[in-house]
């Protein structure tokens, strides 16, 4: 059976082989050809600003020379970006056989160090050993990169991975060295690849330096983690890799240091039972303001933003939240929230003003207003909470649209309304038991309607002044939260009149008023050619229509009705008089 298995990987080598081989060949002329100086033809081709050449009809200067057709320019495509996946499969073929032998290389190190059969060198002479080759190889591919710079960095890793295995081995195994000493010995192997990686401005020894020194402490076999020097040396590396960021620009180190530190954070924010500590808060704003004040200061410093720099900013101020609420003694949550958000909000408007770049004031301010929501939770609760979320969002939508003049942004950050929109569904419930009209889950619903109504007008002026005209026929975003604030807006007047007056007065009421409102709409729709108003007032007619017979029928007495059916009947009827033209009714006859 064994022959077989060795059989079949032996054909399935070949075919990859191949297969690997004209790929290699195919990127390589890719690259071949997109290369700057490999152009020569375009010397061949009439620019659109050239010089027309003339062709001579004849040799005396008074005829007229036609002028020759100009040279069609065929459209240069660009080239198509690379995604992550088809880089890092490209980077792999680019010598293949090096990578892969590293590979195996490194995989026969790791069996090699607690081999039985060393028994004749100890323990301690085992490690140093494995250092030893792992530092040659570290200055064998220092050597190299000069001149070949996928070569070297495919040893340089080699190296570093061998030293890590070497002592993390020496650690588990033999239990060598203490932890401190074997993680200075990792940390200065991270120094030295991030150094070479900076000197040869190669991206991957970074991150891959990044990688080795965020493992490090969890290779060490340390019994006690404890939280004071876990995260100091994390200081120390998150200083160094924003260090390097500054040299090299690599703007992705960032955020990528923001996620490490996340995932240092992980065990103590995700809730372990663990009581408040001031230690872990002290840390939590350490790291918060230095990825803060880095952020800013690149922004305004380089006159640039880049998705890297918005995603850390935007990582860095959850993480902050989510501290604030596992480890801030619940009496100052709201006050050390205001805090963060007030920084956060002078910070966009410092980048913004030095800047005039949009993005970063936008993320930053995203991040103030999340603060402040959750500073908003901590003190309120019930309809005031409701009533609070609603209108910092609502303000932070209406700044994003008329200060900004960001209506993309400003329409994708409405979601947000979702929020107080389910804490109105409980003042909704409250209410409908409630025995006075004006309660706080009165106004909170209110309040909810005025804001979904007013942030849909802007949405519409704002889609009329961009377009100009209206798209009646689209649902946008402004008519959905238009049409969101006319259901609570029902809702609200339904469950008002029913606390206010009797069952069957406020059912003729609200129904008269829905039929009302259904009416507007759908003259309105068909006097315009609206489809959207039409079909509005529509499903608002057939659903009074609906109530009327599936509930009302079967819940009035028999006066009630004969009212309410009479008085909806007559309103239905009025349509007959509105929005028709009299060609209209020679057509429908």
């Amino acid at each position: 059976m064994s022959e077989f298995f060795s059989l079949v990987a032996l054909v399935i080598s070949v075919f990859a082989l191949r297969k690997a081989t004209r790929i290699e060949a195919e990127w390589r002329t890719k690259n071949r050809i997109d290369a700057p100086g490999d152009e020569r033809r375009a010397d061949f081709v009439a620019q659109p600003g050239a010089d027309v050449p003339m062709q001579p009809v004849g040799t005396d200067a008074s005829v007229l020379r036609v002028p020759l057709p100009p040279v069609p320019v065929p459209p240069r495509s660009l080239p198509h970006e690379p995604g992550l996946g088809e880089q890092a499969w490209q980077w792999f073929l680019h010598d293949w056989p090096v990578k892969l032998g590293a590979i195996l290389f490194f995989l026969a190190i790791g069996w090699v160090i607690p081999y039985y059969a060393w028994q004749f060198i100890p323990e301690v002479g085992r490690v140093m050993l494995g250092v030893a080759l792992g530092v040659g190889f570290l200055g064998f591919g220092t050597r190299r990169i000069r001149q070949f710079r996928n070569q070297g960095s495919v040893f340089l890793s080699l190296g570093a991975g061998i030293v890590y295995l070497s002592l993390s081995v020496g650690q588990f195994q033999y239990d060598l060295f203490p932890p401190i000493l074997a993680l200075g010995f990792m940390f200065l192997t991270t120094v030295f690849l991030a150094y070479v990686s900076v000197v040869e401005r190669t991206r991957a020894l970074v991150f891959l330096a990044l990688f080795l020194g965020a493992i490090a402490p969890f290779l060490t076999n340390s019994h006690e983690a404890d939280f004071m020097e876990l995260f100091s040396y994390l200081a120390v590396l998150c200083l160094g890799v924003l260090w390097v960021t500054r040299l090299t620009g690599w703007r992705e180190l960032t955020t990528a240091a923001v996620i490490v530190y996340g995932f240092y954070s992980a065990p103590y924010i995700i809730g372990f039972g663990s009581t408040p500590d001031v230690i872990h808060a002290l840390f939590a704003t350490f790291f918060a303001l230095m990825f803060f004040i880095f952020n800013i200061f690149s922004l305004v410093y380089d006159r640039k933003a880049e998705p890297a720099d918005l995603v850390a900013a935007l990582l860095n101020g959850l993480l902050l939240i989510v501290w604030i609420d596992q480890e801030i003694i619940p009496e100052a949550q709201s006050f050390v929230a205001v805090i963060a958000a007030v920084t956060a909000s002078v910070g966009a408007y410092v980048a913004y003003a030095a800047t005039r770049i949009p993005a970063p004031v936008i993320v930053h301010s995203g991040v103030a207003g999340l603060l402040l929501a959750t500073a908003t939770v901590y003190e309120l609760d019930g309809p005031l909470l409701t009533i609070a979320l609603t209108l910092e969002v609502a303000i932070l939508v209406v700044g994003l649209l008329l200060i900004l003049g960001q209506s993309m942004v400003a329409k994708r950050v409405s979601v947000l309304f979702l929020v107080p929109l389910i804490l109105v569904i409980e003042s909704i419930d409250h209410y409908a038991r409630a025995k006075s009209v004006f309660t706080g889950d009165f106004f909170a619903i209110l309040v909810a309607t005025i804001a979904l109504g007013a942030v849909g007008y802007l949405f519409a002026r704002s889609d009329l002044t961009d377009a100009g005209e209206t798209a009646t026929d689209d649902l946008s975003a402004g008519l959905f939260w238009s049409i969101m604030s006319g259901l609570l807006g029902m809702l609200l007047f339904w469950l008002m009149t029913h606390v206010a007056w009797s069952d069957t007065l406020a059912t003729t009421i609200s129904l008269a008023v829905y039929t009302l409102v259904g009416l507007y709409y759908y003259v309105s729709g068909r006097a315009r050619g609206s489809r959207v108003y039409k079909r509005l007032g529509g499903a608002l007619l057939i659903f009074v229509t609906a109530h009327l017979i599936l509930v009302e029928m079967g819940a009035m007495s028999t006066e009630g009705r004969i009212i309410v059916f009479a008085i909806i009947g007559i309103l239905f009827m009025s349509t007959a008089f509105f929005g028709r033209k009299k060609k209209d009714d020679s057509l429908e006859a």
